[in-house]
């Protein structure tokens, strides 16, 4: 099935697709009719164009779940079976890899106990810490 809601589409400043819907059914045949200029051609590639970047974002996720080793063959059928690009993206959240911040590359090296103790977690009780200074008088003593 393919559907597609209110798609718009410009060229500079001439519209050329304005609120255009589109559902197929699977195994529906449709022909689009029109004069010059109506946005037939046009209404194909977006259609081309969203499909083309369906299949391209259904390969760049089986790739990447691929390289982690966690593809299964269920898994694999269930993207490839995607109609939608928000399909692959929910399929895909579970194993979508976690940006890499500052923190994590600092735990993934061991510097968490030191953070903690620079840094304690929210209601915890700050560390205490003291310094003993003597000073000595300067000069001479009256």
């Amino acid at each position: 099935m393919l559907v597609l809601k209110d798609i718009h589409a410009r060229y500079g400043a001439i519209t050329a697709l304005r609120g255009v819907s589109v559902e197929v059914q699977e195994g529906e045949l449709v022909a689009l009719l029109g004069v010059n200029g109506a946005g037939k051609s046009t209404t194909l590639a977006t259609i081309a164009g969203v499909m083309r970047h369906l299949e391209e974002r259904k390969q760049t996720v089986l790739k990447s779940i691929h390289e982690q080793g966690k593809l299964t063959p269920e898994l694999e059928e269930k993207i490839t079976a995607a109609t939608r690009l928000q399909e692959v993206e929910d399929l895909y959240l579970p194993y979508k890899p976690k940006k890499r911040t500052r923190a994590i590359i600092a735990k993934e090296r061991g510097l968490e106990p030191l953070a903690r103790l620079i840094r304690p977690v929210r209601g915890a009780a700050a560390p205490t810490i003291s310094v003993e200074t003597t000073f000595a008088p300067s000069g001479p003593a009256a």
